[in-house]
């Protein structure tokens, strides 16, 4: 009985480790549904996303053709934490909070804002301040605070997009314009045949994708975890033979004892949804609190969602409800061989 009882309480907590590690895999997997984002939240809440898969233009070029279109907003991106080029006006100033006074520039001239989280790659000649992208040097005019729940405070620094110093850069990730609710999707296709074109709207996903490999790793480790509950769920059923066999000897039938086998699992099933649950809530409380956590944030999403809960515990249920059944099986039929 004691064995019985020591292998039914590590099998529980190692259902408690699958819930937690599987529902943070599904969290991330159904971030994009459940907080869908703006690429930068200075567009419009409809736009498009335009990506290269093989030869990029330069901006340049890309830039003639969409100044055409008389666009209000056009961002290009060179990925997360990295560089991005947007036009300086007050409405971006505003957008990334830059209270300091924008000094005086003249249209064409390289210059950039920064991040205050970047200020280690400036350096200074003759009282001005300067950061170095790629083969050029672009004069800071103002620094803006890291927002973790802003996307327009996500890259390094911005450079001016009528910067001589971006005309011939190719190796950048993707360009968003919006158009202030007119449908351009037509002309952009006919200007960017070789493209990828995306309309992000309100009610539907982002275009901030999760990373693929931090969700599958932690799906790895989901299904590792799993299978120590596969086994200890094995072993769980064959410390209970002894006591099946003297519950039979005063009356009970093998229906009855596999009714009381699936109370059980559905009893420690239930109770490890909960505490698997308090554990995610838990979480992502110490995530939101902690301003360093913002790339893990970011991957996860800002809060926990049910469904994220509930699709661990209905694949966990389901796997080892199959196991349950085939020991369960096997047992009865040596019980009849012999």
């Amino acid at each position: 009985m004691r064995d019985t009882i020591l292998k039914a309480k590590m099998l529980w907590i190692i259902m408690v480790m699958s819930l937690f590690t599987f529902s943070l895999g599904f969290s991330a997997m159904s971030k994009v549904w459940h907080e869908p984002e703006k690429d930068y939240e200075i567009l419009l809440d409809d736009y498009w996303s335009i990506q290269f898969l093989e030869e990029h233009p330069t901006i340049e070029t890309v830039l003639d053709k969409i100044n055409l279109l008389q666009v209000p907003h056009c961002i290009i991106s060179f990925g997360s934490w990295t560089p991005s080029v947007a036009k300086f006006d007050q409405e971006l100033f505003c957008a990334l909070k830059i209270n300091s006074a924008i000094k005086d520039y003249v249209e064409g001239e390289n210059v950039a804002v920064v991040n205050k989280n970047y200020q280690d790659m400036l350096w200074r000649e003759n009282d001005q301040t300067y950061v170095t992208v790629g083969e050029n040097d672009y004069r800071v005019l103002g620094y803006y605070d890291n927002d973790e729940e802003n996307t327009m405070t996500m890259p390094s620094l911005y450079l001016d997009i009528r910067s001589k110093g971006i005309k011939e850069i190719i190796d950048y990730y993707a360009i968003y314009v919006d158009s202030a609710k007119k449908d351009i999707s037509e002309e952009l296709r006919q200007d960017f045949p070789e493209a990828e074109i995306h309309k992000w709207g309100r009610k539907q996903i982002g275009l901030v994708n999760t990373n693929p490999t931090m969700v599958g790793l932690i799906l790895i480790c989901a299904v590792i975890v799993s299978m120590n509950c596969i086994s200890f769920a094995q072993a769980w059923i064959s410390s209970c033979r002894e006591e099946f066999e003297i519950r039979k000897m005063i009356g009970a039938t093998d229906g009855s004892n596999h009714q009381l086998l699936l109370k059980r699992f559905a009893l420690m099933g239930i109770v490890a949804l909960v505490v698997s649950w308090i554990l995610d809530e838990i979480t992502f409380t110490v995530l939101r609190s902690m301003r360093s956590l913002v790339h893990i944030r970011l991957l996860l999403g800002r809060y926990f969602y049910l469904d994220s809960i509930l699709l661990a515990f209905l694949s966990m249920m389901l796997v080892i409800f199959v196991v349950l059944e085939i020991q369960w099986k096997v047992h009865r039929m040596r019980n009849e061989k012999y």
